[in-house]
């Protein structure tokens, strides 16, 4: 039953599922206008207007189903591993057994999926900003945490790396398309100059 949840889910669960998605993407748009927000402040800050982009990518709702998925995989998977269990086979473990060991799970799974899902939109808000804007800035350079171990090699070797176009940059600022250890975990983002 538990393996047909995942394929097939009861209609409370898809209800549930649905409402979570929803959340999820909505804080992803969220996140989205408030980075291209930024933009638009960093830019007035060096003189220079520019308008906010406003409408979220159509893959957040992809990423917003990954993470809602992601807790709901992880329950099924907790009860299933207690229906599996030896003793399972002679006693059916009971309702609460089971809610101890779901109450039990480690939220650090989906957490991690919605800091994914989150870097990627944040820099989607900044790039498309950058790329509808009129005027486009002098120049560009990225910028990584670097807070040592944390900051992956790869990283380290390219924060202040410029580019002259936000395309050229786009093209390679890209976690998924270069060296990045963190790959969608990666924290470092694009600094738009707009004036020398």
């Amino acid at each position: 039953v538990l393996d047909e949840w995942r394929t097939t889910p009861p209609r409370a669960l898809q209800e549930a599922l649905e409402v979570a998605v929803g959340r999820v993407d909505e804080a992803l748009a969220v996140a989205y206008r408030e980075s291209a927000a930024l933009v638009v402040k960093e830019a007035a800050s060096q003189g220079v207007r520019v308008a906010a982009a406003t409408e979220a990518p159509v893959w957040t709702q992809a990423q917003a189903r990954i993470v809602a998925s992601n807790a709901t995989e992880k329950v099924l998977d907790a009860a299933k591993t207690v229906y599996e269990q030896p003793r399972a086979a002679i006693t059916v473990p009971t309702v609460e057994e089971v809610q101890d060991v779901v109450a039990g799970l480690s939220d650090k799974g989906p957490i991690d999926k919605a800091r994914q899902a989150s870097n990627a939109v944040v820099n989607e808000g900044r790039f498309d900003t950058v790329a509808q804007a009129a005027r486009q800035p002098d120049w560009i350079y990225s910028s990584e945490v670097m807070d040592g171990a944390r900051t992956c090699g790869p990283c380290q070797a390219i924060d202040g790396q410029e580019w002259k176009t936000i395309a050229e940059a786009r093209e390679w600022y890209n976690p998924t398309m270069r060296d990045c250890l963190g790959q969608s975990r990666c924290r470092g983002s694009l600094v738009f100059v707009w004036g020398d």
